[in-house]
């Protein structure tokens, strides 16, 4: 199973609860409770409970891309354009998860983790704190092995 960002921990969810259905779970870039971009969320908790959907706007999109990626590796027109197609394609998104992430983290007992579990977090991601991820799965058993690549 393969789940990425915020759909890392419903993937987890199900991974924990149904070990015996899931042989290998590889997540993307999960959230972290203390993560920079959690605690940029947190004076929003209140509009994001009363408001279902937000607007995405081409700004914020570049904003969150460039949060995780150096804006020197990036070509300017290239990012206007992927901003410019994310919104045309997506003029909102759904609170929910934010939601989620703000008031019910961590929703994943890695404890309960039997199968062989690849995280993978980029090195500028800002989504979750390396520390945390590691943190997270040493627990899990005395064999927990993390590599930085």
């Amino acid at each position: 199973m393969v789940r990425l960002a915020t759909w890392a921990d419903s993937a987890g969810l199900f991974a924990s609860s149904y070990p015996r259905w899931v042989k290998l779970l590889i997540l993307l870039a999960p959230v972290s409770q203390e993560s920079p971009w959690v605690e940029s969320l947190r004076p929003q908790r209140e509009t994001f409970e009363a408001q279902r959907y937000r607007a995405n706007t081409v700004e914020g999109v570049k904003a969150r891309v460039l949060a995780s990626i150096p804006a020197q590796a990036i070509d300017p027109q290239v990012l206007e354009y992927y901003a410019m197609l994310a919104v045309g394609r997506d003029p909102s998104s759904p609170n929910g998860c934010l939601v989620d992430i703000l008031t019910r983290m961590p929703l994943v007992d890695y404890g309960k983790f039997g199968m062989p579990t690849l995280i993978v977090h980029g090195e500028y991601a800002d989504v979750a704190r390396q520390e945390d991820l590691t943190l997270r799965f040493r627990t899990r058993t005395d064999e927990a092995r993390t590599a930085r690549l």
